[in-house]
């Protein structure tokens, strides 16, 4: 007997319906494609606990009884007729095809009814096994429910995440729909409980604001550009707003989201010396083409598309955000106005002061400097601490309000402030992570913090941390947080805003989708995960004073010298270095002196 043998059909079924259907968040996918190819203007989206469950109801054309019957058949479409119809696909989906997959590994079903007939039609399918067709009355359009995915596939069903993963992806899922087509009102809700909606007026800001936050999305900058046979179209991020991913880096083509190296590359190119090492920026662009010039059809959900001309697409895009950057307002104070009398430069004034009054002995447990360290502050004499040349600098005053230079016995000490503030902020965030509790100061007036969805549904996992840290939170809606207090250290609570929070709580939801699932343990004992210690940099970056701050000389005092209060002095979290030394040997060298002074 011959080794190869025709497949059972219903294992035929079952390997197609995994091409397609890889978790929920693909089964949401095709549903909501078949709805806009429909022509629906609006979309109501329900995820359930788990994923699991799903229901999406259009107001789109509906199908007869016929249609409804056949449409969840293998290979049945209303997109394709003749072969050559794959080399210019105009549609989001095969309708049919999606379904059948769907159905062949859950409960599936449709009730549906075209515009113009008295009644409807509903159908019901479980493991691809019809059940019952018949008429009944529905409303125009169709609602699809997709009942227990999986259910007779045990082992995709093992792997799936977890369900707050499963609804997360979800989630994204129909955010990218929505920021597809902007003009296509999209209510999205998860067990019941509503999450965010579209207006549906074609306004990619107002889509994007419901999607990741009004405040974000105000801020987004205007992208336009056309070259040959393509267009482009979107907002991107300011340079001062950007993400620790490509996440937020979303590329739409005829309608359609799609991951491409090129334009993203592009993307990220205009972006190259505006953003620091690390960091992306929030981009929802839209590109327009003749079908003929894209291939949709190289991956089986379509998620990835091959272009005709990549390297014209690449110029392009590059071009037309660069244009938008350049035009980005620039913030500057007003010459009449001193830059100390600015209120957030009197809060780092004021954050800084009081942790030179509230911080304890500066001569206590002050580190020695190792052998290899020393160099760069030029020990005066061997085996002095590095606490006790500190302390002996003298401050001479501020250069471009950014460096503080000091005179040392060995030469000029110039100090980078935003980054010995940096440094000092995270040890003392450190020490606090590392108790049980973390000492907490409540803010006056609480922050209410608009995250986008994604992050929203993360963050919950992560309260019982962040209140352990000292940052005592509570949803507040849907997408929104109230945060009312802070961690207990000096210059945070006066320098945080709402935008800050929003920043540092969308970086951490990053770094939790990153990392294994659950939450740390909060002891003493326990190694930082790498989002924990990412986060804790985050905070204390962001609540450091900036460069371009002018300081009285008793702060820039107090920052030279509690330099000694910390572990590592010589680098901020990062790794830029806290202060450089230039000697008196190449003073001498630079001012052409062959005898040292004495």
């Amino acid at each position: 007997m011959g080794k190869i043998a025709l497949l059972a059909e219903d294992v035929v079924d079952h390997i197609a319906a995994g091409e397609v259907v890889e978790r929920p968040a693909s089964a949401l996918k095709e549903l909501l494609e078949n709805a806009l190819d429909a022509g629906a203007r609006r979309i109501r989206v329900d995820i359930g606990e788990d994923g699991t469950h799903l229901m999406v109801s259009d107001d789109g054309e509906g199908m007869d009884p016929d249609d409804a019957a056949i449409c969840v058949l293998r290979h049945a479409t209303s997109k394709l007729r003749r072969r050559e119809d794959l080399a210019s696909v105009a549609t989001l989906g095969f309708r049919g095809e999606a379904l059948a997959a769907i159905a062949a590994v859950s409960e599936l079903e449709i009730l549906t009814r075209p515009p113009g007939r008295a009644e409807g039609f509903r159908i019901r399918l479980a493991g691809g096994e019809r059940l019952s067709a018949g008429p009944a009355a529905a409303p125009e359009g169709t609602t699809v429910w997709v009942r227990r995915l999986f259910f007779n596939t045990p082992a995709r069903r093992r792997y799936l995440k977890s369900p707050a993963a499963e609804r997360r992806a979800c989630l994204e899922t129909a955010a990218r729909i929505a920021l597809a087509r902007p003009s296509v009102a999209l209510e999205v809700a998860v067990a019941g409980q509503p999450r965010w909606v579209t207006p549906g007026d074609g306004d990619l800001r107002a889509a994007a604001g419901a999607v990741m936050g009004a405040r974000e999305a105000q801020a987004l900058l205007p992208v336009q550009g056309a070259r040959g046979p393509a267009r482009v179209w979107g907002l991107v991020s300011p340079p001062d707003l950007s993400r620790p991913t490509r996440e937020h880096l979303w590329i739409f083509v005829n309608g359609r989201w799609v991951q491409d190296r090129t334009v993203s590359a592009a993307v990220v190119r205009a972006y190259e010396s505006r953003l620091a090492k690390g960091r992306f920026p929030v981009a929802f662009l839209h590109l327009e083409m003749d079908p003929a010039w894209v291939d949709v059809n190289v991956h089986p959900a379509k998620l990835f598309v091959r272009f005709r001309d990549e390297r014209l697409l690449f110029g392009l895009v590059a071009s037309a955000v660069e244009r938008a950057l350049a035009s980005a307002p620039t913030f500057a104070l007003s010459p009449s106005v001193k830059p100390g009398d600015a209120p957030a430069t009197k809060a780092w004034r004021e954050g800084v002061a009081e942790g030179a009054r509230s911080s304890r002995d500066p001569g206590a447990g002050v580190p020695v400097a190792s052998e290899a360290q020393a160099p760069l502050w030029g020990a005066v004499r061997q085996g002095e601490g590095l606490g006790e040349q500190l302390r002996r600098l003298q401050v001479l005053g501020q250069l471009r309000d950014t460096y503080i230079v000091t005179r040392h016995p060995a030469g000029l000490l110039i100090v980078d402030q935003h980054v010995a503030h940096e440094r000092m902020l995270y040890e003392r965030l450190l020490a606090a992570r590392r108790g049980s509790v973390a000492p907490a100061q409540a803010l006056l007036h609480p922050l209410t913090v608009e995250l986008g969805s994604t992050a929203a549904e993360t963050l919950g996992a992560a309260l019982p941390w962040l209140a352990s840290l000292g940052v005592e939170m509570e949803p507040f809606g849907p997408r929104h947080y109230l945060v009312r207090s802070v961690p207990a250290v000096p210059g945070i609570a006066r320098a945080i805003s709402a935008t800050e929070m929003a920043a540092l709580l969308e970086e951490l939801a990053a770094r939790m989708l990153e990392g294994p699932e659950g939450m740390p343990a909060g002891d003493d004992t326990a190694p930082l995960a790498p989002w924990e210690e990412r986060l804790l940099k985050h905070l204390a970056c962001r609540s450091a004073v900036k460069a371009g701050t002018p300081l009285p000389l008793a702060v820039m005092e107090h920052l030279v010298r509690h330099l000694a209060e910390t572990d590592n002095p010589y680098t901020c979290p990062h790794g830029r270095p806290v202060a450089v030394m230039v000697s008196v040997e190449e003073l001498d060298r630079r001012f052409g002196r062959r005898t040292p002074l004495a």
